[in-house]
């Protein structure tokens, strides 16, 4: 009964990906329950989409379990997107790593020094944020995990090598619509250090038979928390000591 649902959950959302429309109505018993079917569904979604290119972590704050979603699109700054590409046009302005050495699965927890070793770069990136649910606001936090944490695609900016000297829990973010400010914040990730998530990552992957691979991307959480755009624009996050990201909504 729990892999039908599993496998239900997952077919529509593969398809309403596919068709760019979103569902709504679901059931309770049509939802997942815990983490570990949220993940599951994710991975149906996966054996059907393709690999990861990236992925995504984060969590609630500072002691909350960390979570994670695979990204699918990955797009170079500048970029630029046709509207009618993306439904919900959220947008999180965000820093991404790059591994530049595999985590792979072991028995024993990676630690700090370990992960921060293991990353090769650090880049601005904006997250679109999209879904496939109707009022996905409204949805439990495990449909949206389910739903690969409602991601759309991520914009990637140059990545930064020369990375040890900023303070990844206190960076200053700002970003912008059609050159007028949206928001600015510093130290605006919710999880506070991120690298606490990224070291709790390669864990959580390994049952999944997933894993960190040196070139692998993770993005590390909003840093100006989750802004919406109601029509095409030009979008500019810029993270004070790391650089500047950009996208275009065009009609």
């Amino acid at each position: 009964m729990i892999e039908s649902f599993i496998e239900n959950l997952a077919q529509r959302l593969v398809e309403a990906r596919k068709e760019r429309r979103q569902v709504g109505g679901l059931p309770a018993d049509q939802l997942p329950h815990t983490a570990s079917e949220a993940y599951a569904v994710q991975d149906v979604v996966l054996r059907r989409l393709g690999p990861a290119k990236a992925w995504k972590v984060g969590a609630a704050n500072p002691t909350a379990e960390p979570a994670c979603a695979p990204i699918w699109t990955i797009l170079e700054s500048p970029s630029r997107q046709g509207w009618g590409a993306f439904i919900e046009h959220g947008i999180e302005l965000e820093a991404a790593v790059r591994f530049g050495k595999a985590l792979p699965p072991r028995s024993k927890p990676y630690a700090r020094e370990e992960v921060l070793d293991a990353i090769d770069a650090v880049m601005p990136a904006i997250e679109i944020v999209d879904s496939r649910y109707k009022d996905f606001q409204k949805m439990d936090r495990l449909a949206q995990l389910a739903d690969n944490q409602s991601n759309g695609a991520l914009v990637v900016g140059p990545p930064l090598k020369d990375w040890k000297g900023l303070k990844l829990d206190a960076l200053k973010a700002k970003l912008s619509v059609d050159g007028k400010p949206l928001v600015e914040t510093v130290g605006g990730n919710t999880a506070g250090d991120p690298v606490r998530p990224l070291t709790w990552l390669p864990g959580v992957l390994a049952p999944r038979r997933h894993r960190i691979e040196a070139g692998t991307i993770v993005t590390t959480g909003a840093l100006t928390g989750l802004r919406f755009v109601d029509k095409p624009c030009a979008v500019k996050g810029e993270i004070e000591g790391l650089g500047t990201v950009e996208l275009v909504f065009s009609a």
